[in-house]
Formats: structure tokens, C-alpha cells, sequence
């Protein structure tokens, strides 16, 4: 007959539990969606205030969020998507490659800013550091 001891299992259990209840509230991935919209709100276009104001995020489940932005104009017409995709009069960049240049109010602004912050926020640097904190649970 043999025995066999496990030492630290309980330790194990309690850290994969943590995990579990991170993930599941989404605490890493969500933590990435509020770096997007941060930088979204940094880089959007200023004049009244209204499209920075307006850029928001939303759970759909555990592993998927929804971002939006439902500013309108003087009259109630939304307009975030022509700075977002561009016009014949609006030019933007790319996601990569966004054009610069100053606001109204002074502040350096990027078209597209949805896709030039998702862009930015997903670079290996930014998923590393969503990683890492997963992984520290174990430390």
C-alpha cells in the first residue's frame, strides 16, 4: 500500500477560483475595453463636448463588449460616424495611421478615434500587461 500527499492543492483551488470569478467578470478584458475608450475620449474631436461625452461601453456577456458613441447635432442627427469613417469634406487616416491635428479647443485630436484607440490599446505591450495581471494571480 502507498500514500499519496498533495501539498498546496487547496492553495491551487482557491487561486482558480479567483481566476474563474475574474474572468468571469471580466475584470481583465473589461479592463482593456476602458483603456480603448479613454483613449478615444483623449484623441475625439472637441467643440461642444457632447462626442467625448457620449463614448461609452457596454457588457454584452462575459466576453463581449459593445462600444458606442451617440452624440448628435443641433438638429439630432448623429454625426459620430462621419468623423469615425470620414466624408468627402471629412478626411481621416487609418487605425494605424489616424490623421492629427489640433481641436477646436486646443487639444490634439485623431480620425478615426474609435480605431486608432483600439489600435493603440491593442498592441502586444497593452495585451501583455491584460496577461500578466491574469497570471499574477498564481504568483
Amino acid at each position: 500500500m502507498f500514500t499519496i500527499q498533495v501539498k498546496g492543492l487547496n492553495q491551487l483551488i482557491k487561486k482558480n477560483k479567483l481566476m474563474i470569478q475574474m474572468l468571469e467578470r471580466g475584470d481583465p478584458a473589461e479592463e482593456l475595453v476602458k483603456r480603448i475608450v479613454r483613449s478615444a475620449k483623449h484623441f475625439a474631436p472637441r467643440r461642444s463636448g457632447a462626442l467625448v461625452k457620449s463614448i461609452k461601453y457596454e457588457r454584452i456577456s462575459k466576453t463581449k463588449f459593445k462600444i458606442f458613441v451617440t452624440a448628435t447635432n443641433e438638429k439630432g442627427e448623429p454625426y459620430p460616424m462621419y468623423l469615425e469613417i470620414g466624408t468627402r469634406y471629412i478626411k481621416v487616416g487609418t487605425a494605424a495611421n489616424p490623421r492629427v491635428y489640433k481641436s477646436s479647443s486646443g487639444k490634439q485630436a485623431q480620425l478615426p478615434y474609435i480605431g486608432s484607440a483600439i489600435h493603440r490599446s491593442t498592441t502586444k505591450k497593452d495585451i501583455n500587461a491584460v496577461v500578466k495581471r491574469l497570471l499574477s494571480i498564481y504568483n
